[in-house]
């Protein structure tokens, strides 16, 4: 018994370690590089406009320390471009860079994998114009093509039994495509004129939908 309470003693009397809180480490040379590429360069290059410049380099210094973390700890940083971006979109800032932050930020939280796909390739072609430096506008495409791979595989494929393109109003691509057709009205295989047809076993020709005038294949489809 004395044993017994000995052991839980010592338990309790274990020294503790406290861990210390996790904190943003930042690595002093890539944050030096990251403000080159970002504030420096929206000094140099960027869309200026008193009404957001403040703004603007407080978006880019953040994202520059995002990218210098070593820790992963960017909490504190992405919430402060999360509070800024917005105010720079309603103040109809049109730098490239901080479109691309307002895009990767806040922009794909609330639209869909096509909308953010469109926007940020749309918004890769504006920086690959710009004069920012080499790495930012490899990074957009980089995002733009993640964005579009992730609209890919998010959409449903479209597969069409029969393709009539010449009655096409909009713009559509299939996947899959089983025949392609003229514009002639068609029934059979689930499809149907005044409920009628709509259980033949194969597809068959309306020549004259007014006399409901069938005409049939030659060989089934």
């Amino acid at each position: 018994m004395k044993a017994h309470l000995l052991f839980l003693l010592s338990i309790f009397l274990w020294p503790c370690h406290v861990l210390p809180a996790l904190t943003n480490a930042i690595d002093p040379e890539r944050l030096a590089y990251n403000l080159r590429t970002t504030v420096e360069a929206y000094e140099k290059v960027g869309r200026k406009n008193p009404k957001w410049d403040a703004d603007s380099k407080g978006c880019l210094t953040a994202f520059a320390r995002i990218r210098s973390t070593t820790n992963g700890a960017i909490g504190e940083f992405r919430n402060e471009l999360r509070t800024i971006l917005p105010r720079l979109a309603e103040a109809t800032c049109d730098d490239p860079m901080i479109r691309y932050l307002y895009l990767r930020y806040v922009f794909t939280d609330a639209h869909s994998a096509g909308e953010n796909a469109a926007a940020m390739g749309e918004l890769a072609t504006t920086i690959q114009k710009s004069d920012y430096p080499d790495i930012r506008k490899f990074y957009a495409t980089t995002w733009a093509g993640r964005l579009l791979q992730e609209a890919k595989a998010s959409r449903a494929p479209i597969d069409m039994l029969l393709e009539k393109a010449a009655r096409r109003t909009e713009k559509v691509r299939a996947d899959y495509v089983g025949f392609s057709i003229p514009d002639l009205f068609v029934v059979g295989y689930g499809l149907d004129f005044a409920e009628r047809y709509r259980n033949l076993p194969f597809i068959a020709v309306l020549k004259n939908p007014d006399a409901a005038q069938l005409e049939l294949p030659t060989a089934s489809v």
